[in-house]
């Protein structure tokens, strides 16, 4: 099956085309990836600039939203929280992480991939000996 792009003003909707031989599709395909080659556009899209401009910060960016894109790490999406106070500790900490922080930011965010515990030695330590601050 041949699925075509439709020419109307909402692109994203498909026309499908069953049974389309390839004597048809042939000349239309091998057009378009010339008319590409000739463009003198790059194959592959440089993946550090692509991840720049997505985490740029806008003028029409909240406050909030450009700290976030300032603290965010580029190259992963991925934003490091270290936990403090009653949630350093905490074995539910983690859900909270994830199930509120995170799909909070990625919502609000969406160049944020993912949010993990950023920990020093002396979280690391307690957590490994179970003990709770």
């Amino acid at each position: 099956m041949f699925i075509q792009t439709q020419s109307t003003p909402n692109t994203e909707s498909l026309m499908f085309h069953p049974n389309a031989s390839w004597e048809f599709l042939k000349p239309e395909i091998f057009a378009a990836i010339m008319d590409f080659y000739s463009s003198g556009e790059p194959l592959f899209l440089d993946s550090q600039a692509t991840a720049s401009k997505d985490t740029a910060i806008h003028d029409d960016d909240s406050e909030t939203v450009a700290m976030i894109k300032e603290l965010l790490e580029t190259h992963t999406g991925i934003v490091k929280l270290k936990m403090q106070g009653a949630c350093s500790g905490c074995p539910s900490s983690s859900v909270t992480l994830k199930s509120g922080i995170e799909n909070m930011l990625m919502h609000y965010v969406p160049e944020v991939k993912g949010v993990e515990q950023e920990m020093d030695a002396k979280d690391e330590e307690a957590e490994l000996s179970g003990q709770v601050e």
